[in-house]
C-alpha cells in the first residue's frame, strides 16, 4: 500500500515497530476501501488521551492494532500475561484489554463527527500483533483471542502456512474474530471515515506533554475518569513521579466535571495528611488544561502492581516474605485508620511493589480516590464509591 492510503501520522522511533508496520503495509492492496494510519494519538470527549500504533480499514473490518515486539515465551489468561525471556519473567495486564478500550473510545469519537452522519461507522475491532521473530505464544483458550503472530510461509492458493496478522486483517480469520463483520465497508464508507479521522483531530504523539516540571511518558493505568502515567523530571535525570490526571476537560456534563474535580481534591487531601513508608506519598496537586493532576513520589520507576508481582513470583515466596508483605500492608492500613482514613478499595491492584527483584521488596498502598476521612464517631452513609472503582477490584471496607 502506498501513500496517501497509508498515512504515517508520525514516524516510528523504533526499528522493531517499523519492521512490523512494513510487514502489514506490504500485504495491503493499494485501492479502495483499504486505508491505514500509523503512530498517532487521539483525545476522547472527556479528555483521556490514547496512543495508537496502527489503524487499518479493509473490506472485512476496521482494525486497531497494538504492536508488541516481545521475544521469549508468553503465557497467561484473559486478565494477566507473563512473558519470560533470558531467565527473567515480567507480568502485566493483557494488552488486548487496553486495545479494546482504545477501539471503543475511537469508534465513539468517529461517530460524533459530521463526516459520518450519512454512513454507518463500522465497529473498531482490537487486535494485538506479537511481531518478534522469536516469540513463543503459549496462550490458551480465551486468552489467545485477538492475538496474532506474523504470517509464515505459503501453501496452495496463496494461503500462509501460519495464518497471522495479515490474514486476520484481510480475511477475518483468527482466534476470537467473528467470521462476519455485520457491516459493509466500501469506497463511500472509506472516504467518510478518512474525513472523520481528520475532523477528530488525530495527531502525532505529544512526547513533550508536561504537568508542572514533569514530562509525561507511558500510560501506567487508568480507571473511570482518570489516567496514570510515568513522568520524568524535565531537568534532572533519574527523578520520576507517577501522575494521575483526572480527565475533566470535556466531560459529558458540568455535574460530571465537578464530580471528578472533587475526587481529585479528596484524594490529595487524604494522602497529603498521611506520612507512612508503606503509603505512596503525594508530592503536589496541579491544575491542568485536561483536568487536575496528582503527582506521586516514585522512588522506583520499575515498581510493579502487586497482582502482577504475585503472578510472577507467588510460587517463589517464602513464608517469611509473605508474612512481611502482609505486615507492611497491615501497618499502612492501621496507620491510616488511626488517622481516621478509610481506603474503601483495597486490593492487589491498589498496592505497588518497589525493588521487586530483591529478597525484601517494599509495598506501598495507593488508589485512595474513593477513600474517606471519618469525621464522626458514628458511621455515615457511603456514596459514590462504585463509579470510581475499577471493575476488577474487589471492593470492601478497609
Amino acid at each position: 500500500m502506498e501513500s496517501p492510503r497509508w498515512q504515517v501520522i508520525a514516524p516510528s522511533l523504533y526499528e522493531w515497530e517499523r519492521s512490523a508496520l512494513d510487514f502489514v503495509r506490504a500485504h495491503l492492496p493499494n485501492h479502495d476501501p483499504y486505508r491505514a494510519w500509523s503512530n498517532f494519538e487521539f483525545q476522547t470527549g472527556d479528555g483521556a488521551i490514547y496512543e495508537v500504533d496502527l489503524l487499518v480499514l479493509t473490506k472485512v473490518g476496521f482494525w486497531l492494532v497494538e504492536i508488541k515486539s516481545w521475544p521469549g515465551t508468553i503465557k497467561g489468561d484473559m486478565a494477566t500475561w507473563t512473558r519470560t525471556h533470558a531467565g527473567k519473567s515480567v507480568s502485566e495486564d493483557n494488552p488486548v484489554l487496553l486495545a479494546n478500550r482504545k477501539a471503543k473510545a475511537l469508534a465513539s469519537l468517529l461517530r460524533n463527527q459530521s463526516a459520518t452522519r450519512s454512513v454507518r461507522v463500522p465497529w473498531v475491532e482490537a487486535l494485538v500483533y506479537l511481531s518478534h521473530d522469536e516469540v513463543k505464544c503459549e496462550l490458551l483458550g480465551p486468552a489467545q483471542n485477538r492475538v496474532l503472530l506474523t504470517d509464515r510461509g505459503t501453501q496452495g492458493e496463496g494461503k500462509p502456512e501460519r495464518k497471522g496478522i495479515a490474514w486476520a486483517l484481510m480475511m477475518r480469520e483468527g482466534p476470537g474474530i467473528e467470521a462476519h463483520a455485520g457491516h459493509v465497508i466500501d469506497s463511500r464508507v472509506a472516504k467518510a471515515l478518512s474525513r472523520a479521522i481528520e475532523q477528530a483531530g488525530i495527531r502525532p504523539s505529544q512526547r513533550s506533554r508536561r504537568v508542572g516540571d514533569y514530562v509525561l511518558g507511558e500510560l501506567l493505568g487508568e480507571g473511570p475518569g482518570y489516567q496514570e502515567r510515568l513522568a520524568k523530571h524535565a531537568s534532572f535525570e533519574n527523578v520520576f513521579c507517577r501522575v494521575r490526571q483526572y480527565t475533566v476537560a470535556q466531560a459529558d456534563s458540568e455535574e460530571e466535571r465537578q464530580r471528578r474535580k472533587r475526587a481529585a481534591a479528596r484524594e490529595f487531601q487524604i494522602i497529603q495528611s498521611l506520612n507512612h513508608p508503606n503509603i505512596l506519598p503525594v508530592l503536589d496537586y496541579k491544575e491542568h488544561e485536561l483536568g487536575p493532576a496528582l503527582l506521586f513520589r516514585y522512588l522506583d520507576p520499575n515498581s510493579v502492581r502487586f497482582d502482577h508481582y504475585l503472578a510472577t513470583n507467588c510460587h517463589k515466596l517464602t513464608t517469611e516474605q509473605r508474612l512481611d508483605m502482609l505486615r507492611q500492608v497491615a501497618d499502612a492500613i492501621r496507620y491510616a485508620h488511626r488517622k481516621r482514613v478509610i481506603h474503601r478499595a483495597l486490593g492487589p491492584q491498589s498496592i505497588l511493589v518497589n525493588d521487586a527483584e530483591s529478597k525484601t521488596p517494599s509495598l506501598q498502598v495507593y488508589n485512595w480516590q474513593v477513600g474517606v476521612r471519618d469525621t464522626s464517631t458514628t458511621s455515615g452513609r457511603v456514596t459514590n464509591v462504585e463509579d470510581l472503582v475499577e471493575a476488577q477490584s474487589f471492593v470492601y471496607m478497609s
